[in-house]
């Protein structure tokens, strides 16, 4: 991330389908980022194996797109996804048991 440059987030769980909530969120979220020149980060908060599916992801993903939040070349590869970087926490929460 640039230094200087603020930023948000806007982190929705894949348990389900886009509802009411995360479109007001969504609404929030870039309508602050805009009048405070921030980015917005997108991330799939997907630690919930139990309940999260890729199915979910997607279709938030897409509706968010034509939502206009999101752009047209943003694929589910590109979004920072919360089960990628368990080895990272792994690793860490073994570093501090040590």
């Amino acid at each position: 991330m640039p230094a200087g440059r603020l930023h948000t987030r806007y982190a929705p769980s894949p348990t389900g389908y886009l509802h009411l909530g995360h479109v007001l969120n969504a609404l929030y979220t870039w309508g602050l980022a805009a009048k405070q020149g921030a980015e917005v980060l997108f991330r799939l908060e997907d630690h919930d194996r139990q309940r999260c599916r890729p199915e979910y992801a997607a279709a938030i993903l897409e509706d968010l797109r034509w939502l206009g939040f999101l752009p047209a070349a943003l694929t589910l590869a590109d979004v920072w996804q919360q089960q990628a970087y368990w080895p990272c926490y792994t690793a860490q929460l073994q570093q501090l048991a040590a």
